[in-house]
């Protein structure tokens, strides 16, 4: 029987509060005994618009991809309860964007 392991060795740092921030990550993806060439990074950034509110954005470099992929969507947060919607999508090299896939996020905290 073999084993294999796959993941994300990372760093991840936020700067801001709870109105606007901004958000970095560096990493290398491993799977098994082989680590990337390359690392991933993200930047990402929210801003609230109103008390439950916020806009959002998340661009992310992956290893041996020729393109960078985005996302930004909206976030609805109560107590309990917060709903994202958005889109992601590829950008090319020349920053054309291809077709746009859409996001829905949905959590809950007892």
């Amino acid at each position: 029987m073999s084993v294999s392991a796959a993941g994300n060795g990372y760093a991840v740092v936020t700067l801001g509060n709870n109105d606007h921030a901004a958000t970095v990550m560096a990493g290398y993806p491993f799977a098994s005994n082989n680590v990337a060439n390359e690392p991933t990074f993200m930047l990402g950034g929210e801003t609230r618009i109103s008390s439950h509110l916020k806009l959002m954005t998340e661009v992310w470099r992956v290893p041996e991809t020729p393109s960078a992929h985005t996302a930004w969507g909206v976030r609805w947060f109560g107590d309990r309860l917060a709903v994202s919607v958005g889109a992601i999508h590829r950008l090319d090299s020349h920053l054309r964007a291809f077709p746009v896939a859409p996001w829905l996020d949905i959590a809950f905290h007892r």
